[in-house]
C-alpha cells in the first residue's frame, strides 16, 4: 500500500512540475475582437506593465497560449503582479494576458481548424450555429411562437372541448422554442441569454428586454400544464411532446436563475448606496435628529429646518 501511494505522489509531483506544451488558439469573440493586458517576466513571476494600454486583437489572428499557474504569495493589495492562474501568449514581441479564455479564444489544430478540445459548447460556439444565437434572430423567433401560443390558449378558454388541431397550434411552437433551447445550451451555455445581460448590452437594453423574456419564460415554465389542459395526444407524438416541454422548462429555469443573479449585483449595489448615503440618525438631548453620512451631518429640528452642522 505504501509502494502504491509514494508511486501516485512521484507521478503527480510529475505532472505538477511539468510545463504544459503550447496549444494554439485563434482569437474568437462575438464583437469581432478581443482584449489582452500587457504583461512581463519578473524573476520567476509575471506582473503586468504599469500604464501599458490594453491590446486588442481582431477575430482569426492565430496565438499560442500557454498556462501559468503564479506566487499565491504575491496577492496582496496593491499588488500588481499575477496571482490568478492566468493564459498568456507572445504576439508581435509582446507578452498578453487573455482577459477572458472562455470567450475571446479558441483552441486549433495544426491546419488552423477549430477543435473540440474544450468541449462541444467551445466549439459550436465558433461555428455558423453559435453566430446564430449571437444574433437577436433565435429572440424573436422565440417572441413569435409565444405569441402564436399565448393566443391559442386564450382562445380555447372559450371552448367546452378543444380541438385537435388548436392543441397542435398551442404545442409545435412550443417544442420550437424548446429545440431552439436546446442549440443555444449546446452551443453558449449561460451566454445564450447575452441580451438580457447587463454586463453585455447595458441595463439601458437589458431592463426593457426582460419584458418580453419574462413573457416567453412564464409561458414556457407552465407550458406543460397548459399542455395538459388543452388535452394531451396520445401514442408517440405525446412523448415526443412532453419530452421537449420538459426539458424546455428546465432549461428555462437555469436561464431565469442566471437572468436573476445578473440583476441582483445591481440590486444590491443600488441598496448599498442607498443605505450609504441614507447614513446614520438619531436623536440628540434637545430632540433634534442627526443624520450623518458622506455628504456631511445635518441637524433638522422639530419644526423641520434641517442645516449642516459639519
Amino acid at each position: 500500500m505504501k509502494k502504491i501511494l509514494i508511486f501516485l505522489i512521484l507521478i503527480l509531483t510529475g505532472i505538477s512540475f511539468a510545463e504544459a506544451e503550447n496549444q494554439k488558439y485563434v482569437v474568437s469573440n462575438k464583437k469581432g475582437k478581443a482584449r489582452f493586458a500587457q504583461v512581463e517576466k519578473d524573476g520567476e513571476n509575471w506582473k503586468y506593465v504599469r500604464n501599458a494600454p490594453d491590446i486588442y486583437l481582431d477575430n482569426g489572428v492565430e496565438i499560442e497560449v500557454f498556462e501559468i499557474d503564479p506566487d499565491e504569495s504575491l496577492n496582496y493589495p496593491g499588488t500588481h503582479y499575477l496571482y490568478n492562474h492566468s493564459y498568456l501568449c507572445e504576439h508581435e514581441g509582446k507578452y498578453l494576458q487573455v482577459i477572458n479564455p472562455k470567450k475571446d479564444i479558441a483552441p486549433i489544430d495544426e491546419n488552423g481548424n477549430i477543435t473540440s478540445g474544450l468541449g462541444i459548447r467551445n466549439y459550436l460556439s465558433n461555428t455558423p450555429i453559435g453566430d446564430f444565437y449571437l444574433t437577436s434572430t433565435p429572440g424573436l423567433i422565440a417572441l413569435v411562437c409565444a405569441f402564436i401560443s399565448g393566443l391559442i390558449l386564450i382562445l380555447s378558454l372559450f371552448k367546452e372541448n378543444v380541438p385537435v388541431f388548436m392543441t397542435w397550434a398551442y404545442a409545435i411552437p412550443l417544442c420550437f422554442i424548446s429545440l431552439l433551447e436546446i442549440g443555444a445550451a449546446l452551443s453558449l451555455g449561460t451566454d445564450a441569454a447575452w441580451w438580457v445581460n447587463p454586463d453585455e448590452v447595458g441595463y439601458w437594453i437589458a431592463t426593457p428586454l426582460l419584458i418580453p423574456y419574462a413573457i416567453v419564460a412564464a409561458l414556457m415554465v407552465f407550458s406543460y400544464k397548459n399542455y395538459g389542459f388543452m388535452g394531451k395526444f396520445d401514442g408517440p407524438a405525446n412523448t415526443v411532446v412532453s419530452t421537449l416541454l420538459i426539458i424546455g422548462i428546465g432549461l428555462t429555469v437555469i436561464s431565469a436563475i442566471y437572468v436573476i443573479f445578473n440583476f441582483l449585483f445591481a440590486a444590491f449595489m443600488l441598496i448599498g448606496a442607498g443605505w450609504i448615503f441614507k447614513g446614520m440618525e438619531y436623536k440628540d438631548s434637545g430632540g433634534n435628529t442627526i443624520n450623518t453620512g458622506p455628504l456631511g451631518t445635518y441637524k433638522t429640528d422639530r419644526y423641520g429646518n434641517t442645516r449642516r452642522i459639519e
